[in-house]
C-alpha cells in the first residue's frame, strides 16, 4: 500500500483545510478496504466479496471508525481535523449558513462544492473516493461519507442552496449521488473578494420599490470595482423588470442572458 502524507491545512481557508483532511481519512480508509479485497483474490472486481458482505451485514461504518481510531495516519488525521475544528468555524461561511437558513448537511454539501471550486483538483479526489477514474463534482452521498451521516441528505427545490442559487445539481432530478456545482460568487464571497448582500424580502405590494431602494443603496456602498447582483425569484415575478431599474439607477446598461 503506497503511503500518505496528511495534507497540509495551513495557508488555506479552515473550511477549505477540513475537507482535505476529511478526504485524506476516506482515502486512507478506501485504500484499506481495496487491500483487504486484494487478500482476498478480489482484484478482478468492481465489487470485492468482503466489501460486500460488510455491507449487507452493516458493519461497514463501525469498521471505518475502528480504523479511524487504531491507523497511525488516520489517527494522525482525526486529531489535526479534531484540532481545526476546535478553532471555530469561518466566519463568512457561518454568516452565510446562518441567515439564509442552511441545514447543517446542505453546509456540508455547499463546503465541498467551494472546495472544488477554489482548488478544482480536489475533484480528482472526489472521483477517486466514489470509486471513479474520472473527476466528479461532490454529491450528497459522498458530503455523508465524508461528515459522517449515516443517510445523504435530500436537497430538493425547497432546500436553502436551491432558493438563494447557491449551488445547483449537474442533472434533474437530483439523487444522492448527483454531483453539485458551487456559485462561483459565493466563492468570492466567503474568501472576502466580493460581497454578498443578503436582503430580506419585504412582504405586501412595495415589494419592488424597497427592494429597489435596498439594491441600490448597497451597489453604491460597495467597494468593489465590480458588482454582481443575483436576483432569485420565481419566473413572472419581475426579475427583469427590477434589473432594469437597478441598472437605470446607477447609469448602466443591462443584458438579459
Amino acid at each position: 500500500m503506497t503511503a500518505v502524507d496528511a495534507p497540509p491545512t495551513l495557508l488555506e481557508p479552515r473550511w477549505l483545510a477540513e475537507v482535505r483532511l476529511r478526504a485524506f481519512r476516506r482515502v486512507l480508509w478506501c485504500r484499506e478496504v481495496w487491500e483487504r479485497n486484494r487478500y482476498l483474490n478480489d482484484e478482478a472486481l468492481a465489487i470485492g466479496h468482503g466489501e460486500v458482505d460488510s455491507v449487507l451485514d452493516g458493519t461497514v461504518a463501525g469498521a471505518e471508525a475502528e480504523f479511524h481510531a487504531t491507523d497511525e495516519r488516520a489517527a494522525a488525521a482525526s486529531a489535526a481535523l479534531a484540532s481545526l475544528l476546535e478553532l471555530g468555524p469561518d466566519a463568512a461561511l457561518a454568516r452565510l449558513t446562518l441567515e439564509l437558513g442552511l441545514e447543517p448537511a446542505e453546509r456540508e454539501l455547499l463546503q465541498l462544492a467551494l472546495a472544488a471550486e477554489l482548488a478544482p483538483p480536489l475533484r480528482r479526489v472526489y472521483g477517486y473516493l466514489q470509486d471513479e477514474t474520472v473527476p466528479l463534482d461532490p454529491s450528497p452521498a459522498l458530503a455523508a461519507e465524508l461528515f459522517g451521516r449515516p443517510v445523504a441528505a435530500r436537497v430538493g427545490p425547497s432546500s436553502a442552496l436551491v432558493r438563494w442559487a447557491l449551488a445547483r445539481p449537474l442533472q434533474e432530478p437530483a439523487a444522492s449521488g448527483t454531483g453539485w456545482v458551487a456559485d462561483p460568487a459565493v466563492l468570492d464571497h466567503v474568501l472576502g473578494r466580493a460581497s454578498l448582500e443578503l436582503v430580506p424580502v419585504p412582504p405586501g405590494p412595495v415589494l419592488h420599490e424597497r427592494l429597489l431602494e435596498e439594491i441600490v443603496a448597497f451597489a453604491e456602498a460597495t467597494p468593489f470595482a465590480r458588482l454582481e447582483l443575483e436576483l432569485v425569484a420565481p419566473r413572472g415575478s419581475g426579475r427583469a423588470t427590477l434589473a432594469a431599474r437597478v441598472a437605470g439607477r446607477l447609469g448602466a446598461g443591462l443584458a438579459l442572458a
